[in-house]
């Protein structure tokens, strides 16, 4: 089983609905996908233009976490090339990755033998560590494996997720506010109000965050008539204190 990634405009609407499930003060109304600004929403009162984005930590490691996916579905193919069982394999990265389209499909070969070697009987699972002794078999990315074996139906690989919670978001949201600023100029200004929606997805190292409260209490600026944060561990909203620059 390939992991899905779904188009950005799904994803967008997928977070707005999220968004006005949670908010049940706002007026009942339509998404209606857009550009400039990503969504709008018509309700009975207003015509809202709906700005969306995700908070990420940096480039660098938003680069790694999608190369890993790459990697994973490569192990996923050459797994099924070799006849075995469908199972669930959780894979747990070493601190840095260095994958890339080059050597890509050559450590998911290697990676796919290893799991083959090491299937667990039915209903039950396996750990296999790296001993980092034998790296030409072992790719030294990869710190353990667990193998699952409960009977499925399709192959699914997945990245054990890890990593710290960042705290202090003061600095990244009026960055991510600030180049979002920059665009609601650009806008056709057909809308009664503009809102930006900043989501936390907490699915992966690079959007792991835990705003403190010293953060979400902090007046950011923006031109913005409202922002909100919208932070999917706990679904949760909260709307920012905004000043005017």
């Amino acid at each position: 089983m390939f992991i899905k990634q779904d188009s950005k405009k799904e994803i967008e609407h997928n977070f707005v609905k999220i968004f006005l499930q949670l908010m049940p003060n706002i007026p009942i109304g339509t998404i209606i996908q857009d550009e400039n600004p990503d969504i709008l929403y018509e309700s009975t009162t207003d015509l809202i233009g709906i700005e969306v984005t995700r908070l990420h930590k940096s480039d660098k490691i938003k680069r790694e976490e999608a190369e890993r996916i790459y990697f994973l579905n490569e192990c996923v193919k050459e797994y099924e090339k070799l006849g075995m069982p469908p199972i669930e394999v959780k894979v747990f990265f070493a601190w840095q990755t260095t994958f890339n389209k080059k050597n890509r499909n050559a450590r998911a070969k290697k990676l796919a033998s290893i799991v083959a070697l090491h299937i667990p009987s039915e209903f039950s699972g396996v750990r296999v560590k790296n001993d980092f002794k034998t790296l030409d078999v072992f790719p030294a990315e990869i710190h353990s494996i667990t193998i699952y074996r409960f009977g499925h139906k399709e192959n699914f690989w997945n990245e054990a997720g890890f990593g710290y919670y960042q705290e202090d978001v003061i600095e990244i949201l009026q960055n991510r506010i600030n180049s979002k600023n920059e665009k609601l100029e650009t806008y056709n200004k057909r809308c009664s109000l503009y809102w930006l929606l900043i989501v936390i997805e907490n699915e992966a190292d690079s959007t792991f965050f835990l705003p403190s409260k010293d953060s979400l209490d902090y007046h950011f600026k923006s031109q913005f008539d409202k922002i909100f944060l919208l932070n999917l561990f706990g679904n949760t909203v909260d709307e920012l204190n905004t000043v005017s620059n």
